[in-house]
């Protein structure tokens, strides 16, 4: 990455951090996912037993009815990444037009994994007085696992924690949110381009739901048809899979490459004086 893009990203990162969108987002965010963190933190308080601090937002992370509404933080986030217009004009008269479109797209990746590195922290921040870090599952995950029913709190069936490893749940957890997040964040950006900044914010949110609610109806193809689906390791692990792991990745990068290509493609439309006047 040259020099110059590295300094706009630092440039609209520096923006964004004096947008109010962007610190309620990532507020709303924090606050959905430590409610259902918290849940199971007095689930596994009330069987007296440690937890593994990574498990709260494993559970968070994993459950549809939590995640959908997690997004939010996040799509209030992107609605604040520096699309092109009047106010970022003078810094594309300054580069052109692909440096910026480059620039925006990695602004996107790196709000993304700063959206849920903000989030894994605060759950941790919650489970550390009762939890340990070593890679070992703990007993009132496996006991939930096992169909111990618990107010609010759901996680994979019991032959998911037999097979798979606390810290590769985790990971594919955190890496599959992350790239769920680019992928509406990128896209966003392309119908931003394509169309307008405010269609560009009701076409992510669409987008969003849209995968939550063929998730819920689409019976067997929640996965294939199903990008928020998609995004929810548990599905994809162990024997008792829907669908590979290595083929959700394949698809969330072959997206959010197309969708890039096409921002390069779209950026080449814009009329930078008609920006400049508002239009």
């Amino acid at each position: 990455m040259k020099s110059n893009e590295m300094r706009l990203i630092l440039y609209q990162l520096r923006i964004q951090k004096g947008y109010l969108r962007v610190w309620l987002g990532y507020m709303t965010g924090a606050v959905l996912i430590m409610n259902e963190a918290m849940a199971y933190v007095r689930y596994a308080k009330d069987m007296g037993q440690a937890i593994q601090i990574l498990e709260p937002f494993m559970v968070a992370v994993n459950n549809p009815n939590t995640v959908v509404f997690v997004v939010i933080g996040w799509l209030l986030v992107i609605s604040s990444v520096p699309y092109l217009d009047a106010a970022s004009m003078h810094a594309v008269y300054r580069t052109d037009h692909k440096r910026w479109n480059r620039a925006v797209c990695m602004t996107i990746i790196i709000q993304a994994f700063l959206y849920y590195a903000v989030l894994l922290f605060a759950t941790v921040v919650i489970s550390i007085p009762y939890g340990y870090w070593g890679n070992c599952w703990s007993y009132p995950l496996v006991s939930l696992s096992s169909g111990t029913m618990a107010v609010d709190v759901m996680f994979a069936d019991r032959q998911l924690v037999n097979t798979e490893t606390l810290y590769c749940v985790f990971g594919h957890s955190f890496f599959l949110m992350f790239l769920y997040a680019v992928l509406i964040g990128v896209f966003t950006y392309a119908a931003s381009l394509a169309f307008s900044r405010r269609i560009a914010c009701v076409m992510g949110v669409l987008f969003h739901f849209l995968g939550f609610e063929i998730m819920k109806e689409g019976m067997g193809m929640i996965i294939t048809c199903s990008a928020l689906a998609h995004s929810i390791a548990v599905l994809q692990l162990g024997d008792n899979a829907m669908e590979s792991i290595s083929q959700t990745y394949l698809y969330f990068c072959i997206s959010i490459w197309f969708l890039i290509q096409l921002c390069g493609k779209f950026i080449r439309w814009f009329d930078l004086p008609a920006i400049g006047k508002g239009e």
